[in-house]
């Protein structure tokens, strides 16, 4: 690691219980997925499941609606979609939960959706939702990572989910469009459980191509999460461009060395520890080579 990911990789470690639970999960299961380290192996045995609970926990997650949440970013543009598909929010949830257990703990909980739910109706709800271009392109991360998980890790299905010529899917708002292309390439992955399938690594590439033009072009409006997602995506991918280093400079220059992790001027609500977590896990990524397994 370079002396910068190191500080920020151990003043997170040793600052662990400081983060909310959901917080510190993100952290060491990103870090696991990504590296194997070993610490954060270790720190997600306390997560582990009990199974007599899953099911409650499920149901309780699938309640969650947008609206009750006022951290949602750009709300005055999602939340009119999210009261179109009500239901989208607490699934992402579930279906994030459910690939945690599935993946981590290898505790399969995917026969819930089709014992405890009118199957046919989840399936119908979301396919609407996947022809729903304008919906896709607004809700972004909700609507991507929900197709996605519904698609590779309840039906095991590898259809292709999004292509890379339709502009549509591409908002207007710069930070969506690129967090859809983003997404699209991470969630391809089961966020970072596997290498993205050979056959459609071309998609993925032109897809990124266009969100480094769109964020190359906005720079000074995107947040450094939205950056080094990119450059996240673009490793997956196997592609190298200038773009890695502008986006590292940039946030290299926003490290504070007092408190050992990287601020965001573009997110000034979001610069303590756990506002910042996501940030600093994400350049800790950027500047880490991924596991092998993760690569073609």
């Amino acid at each position: 690691m370079q002396s910068i990911s190191n500080t920020i990789y151990h003043t997170y470690l040793a600052r662990l219980d400081e983060l909310t639970p959901q917080k510190m999960f993100h952290f060491v299961n990103r870090l696991s997925s990504w590296t194997s380290d070993p610490e954060a192996s270790q720190v997600l045995q306390r997560f582990t499941p009990n199974p007599s609970e899953t099911h409650s926990i499920l149901a309780e997650l699938l309640t969650h609606r947008a609206e009750d949440n006022p951290t949602i970013n750009l709300s005055e543009l999602r939340l009119p979609y999210f009261a179109e598909y009500p239901w989208l929010y607490g699934l992402e949830l579930a279906l994030f939960q459910m690939r945690h257990w599935y993946i981590e703990y290898n505790v399969d909980t995917r026969a819930y959706f089709h014992n405890h739910s009118d199957f046919a109706v989840w399936d119908a709800s979301i396919a609407k939702l996947h022809a729903d271009m304008r919906a896709c392109a607004i809700l972004s991360t909700y609507a991507v990572n929900c197709i996605y998980l519904w698609y590779r890790l309840i039906h095991e299905d590898e259809r292709v989910l999004f292509t890379s010529d339709e502009p549509d899917y591409f908002s207007n708002e710069h930070t969506l469009a690129v967090y859809f292309a983003t997404h699209c390439c991470l969630a391809e992955t089961i966020f970072y459980a596997r290498p993205i399938p050979s056959n459609t690594l071309s998609l993925y590439r032109t897809l990124l191509k266009r969100a480094e033009a769109i964020a190359t072009a906005h720079m000074d409006e995107l947040s450094l999460d939205a950056l080094l997602e990119t450059v996240i995506a673009q490793q997956l991918c196997g592609m190298e461009s200038p773009f890695r280093d502008i986006v590292i400079a940039r946030a290299t220059a926003q490290f504070d060395e007092k408190l050992g992790y990287i601020t965001d001027p573009n997110k000034p609500g979001k610069n303590d520890l756990n506002g910042a977590e996501h940030r600093n896990i994400l350049y800790l990524m950027a500047t880490t080579a991924p596991r092998e397994a993760l690569l073609r």
